[in-house]
């Protein structure tokens, strides 16, 4: 049934059967759902159940009079709003009245009550009633619909970061060396997180060293060795506080560009990373060891880090920490062996000679 054409309760409260009786003939024409009870109990019974357009009240009932109905009935939240239209046979209106409405009544009727004037005072309060509630649909289907826009879009965007981390540690993880990781992950962050980015790395002594950098406004990649020899001379206020914090850091809205603030007060190579407005440090740290920190710079005043940005940064980095990690284990693995099979050949030697010397002998 459309909405339109739904039928409107109206509630109608008297204690005699026969008022009751005379309420439904009047107000039968108006086709709407007629729900009729003879006590102030009942009343606030059925508006439990349901809405009602508009309460007929009777002021004068046994044990709970209107006016006490009526206060009871403000009294609930969803109820606090309803129109009532007081019916009384009693003629004292300054008195009835004004209590009547200072308990929020709409209108106040004397017996006998005129079939067409009530009717039509419903009928107000009937259309004003469907209108509202056309408006809670409305508003209850709009909000309905932002939710799922919302839900689908938290969907894709996760979808998206699963994709997004899936290939990051393909590509991390298909080279065993640090240059190329280190130009993999400035490729991965440049552009889809930032517009530059810097990377720092601790080595065994405990020094910083600057190993890579990427551009907007330079090459997209820059190794240290391309990057001058002022790159691994660095004394950057923001990469020392994440070493020592071992979390991240981030700052949006940065009034005045702090170029020594990131780079260091030593370092002068600072070309072609514009001005920067917003920048993420994230550790590159696996089991509690820093490795080294990733500096994601935004040179756009109007495009600041987000939470879940800084979310999937620190995923990313954990994914560029275990490469480097088994890199590491790698070349010290490769040193191993080569130290291994160092130590071994000298001793085959000596022992293959011997045995060359000894024949040598025998045959004399």
């Amino acid at each position: 049934m459309d909405a339109s054409t739904e039928k409107t309760s109206i509630l109608i409260v008297d204690d005699r059967p026969d008022k009751l009786l005379a309420m439904q003939t009047m107000l039968g024409g108006l086709d709407e759902n007629l729900v009729c009870v003879r006590s102030g109990n009942e009343a606030l019974r059925q508006l439990l159940k349901q809405d009602f357009a508009v309460i007929l009240l009777d002021v004068n009932m046994p044990e709970m009079d209107g006016f006490e109905t009526a206060a009871l009935i403000r009294q609930r939240q969803r109820s606090e709003t309803t129109p009532i239209i007081f019916i009384s046979a009693v003629n004292d209106a300054e008195t009835h009245v004004s209590l009547g409405y200072s308990l929020g009544a709409v209108d106040y009727i004397l017996t006998p009550v005129i079939p067409e004037i009530l009717r039509a005072k419903i009928a107000v309060f009937v259309d004003l009633f469907r209108k509202t509630e056309k408006v809670k649909r409305q508003a209850q289907e709009h909000a309905h619909f932002v939710h799922e826009q919302a839900a689908r879009v938290e969907a894709e965007a996760a979808r998206e970061r699963l994709a997004f981390l899936a290939e990051a540690g393909s590509v991390l993880a298909g080279s065993l060396n640090y240059d190329q990781i280190f130009e993999s992950l400035c490729r991965l962050i440049v552009p889809n997180f930032a517009d530059s980015c810097v990377i720092d790395q601790v080595d065994e002594a405990g020094h910083v060293h600057r190993v890579a950098d990427s551009r907007s406004g330079g090459e997209d990649w820059r190794a240290a060795a391309d990057a001058g020899p002022a790159a691994s001379e660095i004394g950057s206020p923001v990469v020392t506080r994440v070493l020592n914090s071992k979390k991240p850091e981030l700052r949006n809205q940065i009034d005045v560009p702090p170029l020594g603030e990131i780079f260091g007060s030593r370092s002068a190579d600072t070309n072609g990373f514009g001005e920067v407005f917003h920048y993420l440090a994230i550790p590159l740290a696996t089991r509690g060891s820093i490795m080294g920190v990733v500096l994601m710079l935004r040179t756009e005043r109007a495009n600041p880090f987000t939470a879940a940005q800084l979310s999937l940064a620190e995923e990313l980095a954990q994914r560029a920490a275990l490469a480097l990690e088994n890199a590491s284990l790698y070349s010290a693995a490769h040193r191993a062996r080569e130290d291994a099979e160092a130590a071994i050949l000298p001793r085959v030697t000596f022992c293959d000679l011997g045995r060359t010397g000894n024949s040598m002998l025998a045959s004399f």
